[in-house]
């Protein structure tokens, strides 16, 4: 597969967790002990999956599979969580079954990666799992999101995409 198809997929699968991730904080976030658990389980997921980076990627993509499945079955958790609460059974429901989806297809890809198929079956499962959030909306209208939130969440984004894009351009320059 090409660098770039490779990258806008690892794109996606970020961007997309942290979507996922906002919209629950949004909706059902509090502080409390369980929240910051996860917090600092994803933290951890994520700072190795971007560490699992390299010059020879193609190699640690089957990693960078299996980690993304974790993170997928993080945020899964959190939802089930909310689920046994009673909050809003449908939104979660439905996002059960994206993560769940998301995290099986992810782990199929990290174990079968020698073979094209699981490839496949990943990257399918990461472009399905984007777009279905946005077939949600029959039961999220009823329970919408706060905008301001979701802005100021959409620009931290921006300004960390930004600024590591800034970093790994700066030494090109200097001669």
């Amino acid at each position: 597969m090409p660098v770039l198809g490779i990258f806008a997929i690892v794109v996606i699968v970020f961007i997309n967790s942290w979507m996922v991730q906002m919209v629950f904080t949004n909706r059902y976030g509090k502080l409390s002990g369980t929240n910051i658990v996860f917090s600092f389980v994803d933290m951890a997921i994520l700072l190795y999956m971007s560490n699992s980076f390299s010059t020879t990627f193609n190699w640690h993509l089957a990693i960078f599979f299996v980690a993304a499945g974790l993170l997928s079955l993080t945020l899964c958790i959190q939802y089930v969580l909310v689920y046994f609460q009673k909050i809003d059974k449908q939104i979660t429901r439905a996002f059960i079954g994206i993560l769940i989806f998301r995290s099986v297809t992810l782990f199929i890809g990290g174990i079968f990666y020698q073979s094209k198929g699981g490839v496949a079956i990943a990257f399918a499962g990461i472009i399905i799992s984007w777009i279905a959030p946005g077939f949600t909306g029959k039961y999220t209208k009823h329970h919408p999101i706060i905008f301001s939130y979701l802005l100021e969440r959409l620009t931290a984004l921006i300004i960390v995409m930004f600024g590591e894009t800034i970093v790994g351009i700066a030494g090109f320059g200097i001669s």
